[in-house]
């Protein structure tokens, strides 16, 4: 069950990068001179994600069987993660007797996170004395606005709405949003829609369709892979010349480098051990916290170095125990009840 293609690896590269990002933040230091090694990673995902979600519609465009393969990817490894992060934290981390904290109203509202929207980040009585205090999961927060991407392909495609607008026009659209946001400042679209930021949600949008836009104009985009490291070079350069307008190069070239470089199968053979790039999201930041409440390091490469190795342990398990076992389900998915009909048509 290898592919034939390096976005595994590349996932797992942008995951890395978040936690290496966070490092520095729950070591009380600065970032790193590219300070936003983390939001990089987070464009990753949401890059590759539009591209691969996009194929998945086209591959059987019917908005049941489609929702049903997103849930099982998503929800099952999370529902373990947040339950598996109160236990942990109650039993070692609270300041609070273990029922007293078990039955905090806290405690129940961190469940929130399970169902994506209105985050909770805090938990009674744990990381209170962490010099990034309280936090306990900083990350999970972006699988909402994901989701939501995820409910944008299924309308799209379910309403046709794509044969009157197309692909590139939303991707346009979203450009010119962010642009605005680049030039007057992210507060002309500070409001929240459904606990989501609208400015926020204009920038992963952007990510996402750049995404959907690679497999889309597919046939008509030339990838070479010295084209893709000249882009990230230029990507690179241009977050230090122009860093008000990073995310405009993030859709454009970080986007063409990523699948210029991620279509070659240099690093495919990552793949067959299996995919544990959200494992590593999803855990990374507790068991950051984790490891700051007990050695009290205020060294951030010492952090990553430990993170990693912890949470890559823990993302092993995730793939294995959870996530493959329910993707399993998605083949148990009868089409026979759904199937495709005439009109049902790729968007």
């Amino acid at each position: 069950m290898t592919r034939k293609n390096s976005f595994d690896f590349i996932r797992l590269l942008a995951a890395s990068l978040v936690i290496f990002g966070h490092s520095f933040a729950l070591t009380g230091n600065p970032g790193p001179r590219i300070g936003w090694l983390g939001e990089f990673g987070v464009w990753t995902f949401f890059i590759i994600s539009g591209y691969l979600i996009s194929k998945s519609w086209d591959q059987y465009p019917r908005f049941n069987v489609f929702f049903a393969k997103r849930i099982l990817r998503i929800f099952p490894g999370l529902i373990v993660a947040v339950l598996t992060t109160i236990v942990v934290a109650g039993l070692f981390f609270t300041s609070l007797p273990f029922i007293s904290y078990l039955f905090n109203q806290e405690t129940f509202t961190y469940l929130n996170n399970i169902f994506l929207y209105n985050s909770s980040f805090t938990l009674p009585g744990v990381f209170n004395d962490n010099v990034y205090p309280n936090a306990v999961n900083g990350s999970i927060w972006t699988l909402a606005y994901e989701f939501t991407m995820y409910l944008a392909v299924a309308l799209i495609g379910a309403l046709k709405i794509y044969k009157k607008i197309p692909p590139f026009a939303f991707w346009l659209s979203l450009f010119f949003l962010v642009l605005s946001m680049s030039v007057f400042g992210r507060e002309i679209f500070s409001l929240s829609i459904f606990y989501l930021n609208i400015g926020q949600m204009f920038i992963f949008g952007l990510m996402f369709f750049s995404g959907i836009i690679m497999h889309k104009y597919e046939k008509h985009i030339t990838l070479n892979a010295w084209f893709g490291l000249i882009a990230f070079v230029a990507f690179i350069l241009l977050v230090f010349l122009l860093p008000d307008y990073i995310s405009l190069f993030g859709a454009t070239l970080l986007a063409y480098a990523i699948f210029a470089i991620g279509k070659h199968g240099l690093m495919s053979w990552t793949s067959k051990y299996g995919d544990f790039s959200y494992g590593l999201y999803i855990y990374a930041f507790p068991i950051q916290q984790m490891i700051a409440s007990v050695t009290h390091t205020a060294n951030p490469l010492k952090m990553f170095a430990l993170s990693f190795i912890l949470t890559l342990i823990a993302s092993i398990l995730s793939w294995h125990f959870v996530e493959s076992r329910a993707l399993k389900w998605k083949d148990k998915i009868d089409t026979k009840k759904y199937p495709l009909l005439q009109s049902d048509e790729a968007w």
